[in-house]
């Protein structure tokens, strides 16, 4: 594994967000309004968000379902997924970790500009100052004031014993029962079936071609499917409620992959080979132990990090469940 810290240091970006910040804290003097949060990018709008910060013109690269602004999450593994962090030509992966100012949230919707009004009978009150998927709940948080967010470190990382698999024959699973608004629950369905907690990892998710309920469960091992069918598969939608999804053995059609959602098979994660093993890893600069957890997260549930020597590690990555 390889990776580096950078630490982002903009004077007027800062001074920005501060000015931000601090009418918000005004605002709500008696809460916590600031929180820190991951952000996901490609290489080459890095280069853009490391010089004028982030920008709401990017929205729409990944997905919409909660507004049109920039999307955070709460967990470093969301934003290390391939649909949000898309690996440059050499497998390295581009992740913010961003302080962001999230004050008073309303519940985001598909295709909303800006929060939405405090008090909809009194324009003066305001308005909210992001949107969240669930209020109960929050993973994911949508800013729509550039200066509400600053990217104070850029992680760039890879897995250097990535496997290419591009050779190997897909196969493929029915997956029926979905809610009609499929945009809307697709993050949700990659998170779980791209992960190990659904049995396998599906390296992508296709849209069925006739019926929107339906979806393409796309998988490169036969042992990854055959434990996702043997699953019964539960899903909190949130909103929506918890649905039983059903995942068959079918036969499907050649389609054109979902918008946004293909994993580039060349440069995959393939972290099976190193599950339950040790792996010795060397940053490139200076890192705290909570800097290189926060990019294992992605690969298991249970880390264990040892000191090695001087600015490195031994990581012990335990089965996902």
């Amino acid at each position: 594994m390889s990776f580096e810290i950078q630490r982002i240091q903009i004077k007027g970006l800062w001074q920005r967000y501060s000015v931000l910040k601090q009418a918000v804290d005004k605002k709500y003097p008696n809460q916590t309004n600031e929180q820190f949060l991951y952000h996901g990018t490609t290489k080459e709008i890095c280069q853009k968000i490391n010089s004028t910060g982030f920008n709401r013109s990017f929205c729409g690269r990944n997905a919409v379902a909660h507004g049109e602004g920039t999307y955070f999450a709460k967990e470093a593994w969301y934003s290390c997924h391939d649909q949000y962090s898309n690996p440059d030509e050499s497998g390295f992966k581009y992740i913010y970790r961003a302080r962001v100012v999230t004050g008073s949230p309303c519940k985001s919707r598909k295709g909303m500009k800006e929060p939405d009004p405090l008090d909809p009978n009194n324009p003066q009150a305001g308005l909210y100052d992001c949107a969240v998927d669930s209020l109960q709940n929050p993973s994911i948080y949508v800013v729509f004031c550039d200066a509400g967010a600053y990217p104070d470190y850029l992680i760039i990382a890879k897995n250097v014993s990535a496997k290419r698999t591009s050779v190997m024959a897909e196969k493929k699973l029915l997956l029926e029962g979905l809610p009609d608004d499929l945009d809307a629950v697709v993050p949700m369905l990659e998170l779980y079936f791209k992960n190990k907690r659904s049995g396998g990892e599906a390296v992508r998710i296709q849209e069925h071609p006739e019926d929107r309920r339906k979806a393409l469960l796309i998988y490169l091992s036969e042992a990854d499917m055959q434990n996702v069918l043997a699953r019964v598969h539960r899903l909190d939608f949130r909103d929506l409620g918890m649905v039983e999804l059903t995942v068959k053995a079918q036969e499907a059609p050649d389609v054109p992959a979902m918008k946004d959602t293909q994993m580039k098979a060349e440069s995959e994660d393939r972290t099976v080979d190193c599950r339950g093993r040790s792996l010795l890893v060397t940053g490139a600069g200076p890192v705290d132990d909570d800097t290189v957890s926060l990019y294992f997260e992605q690969f298991s549930e249970q880390t264990e990090i040892t000191h090695h020597g001087e600015n490195s590690w031994i990581i012990t990555l335990a089965s996902h469940s």
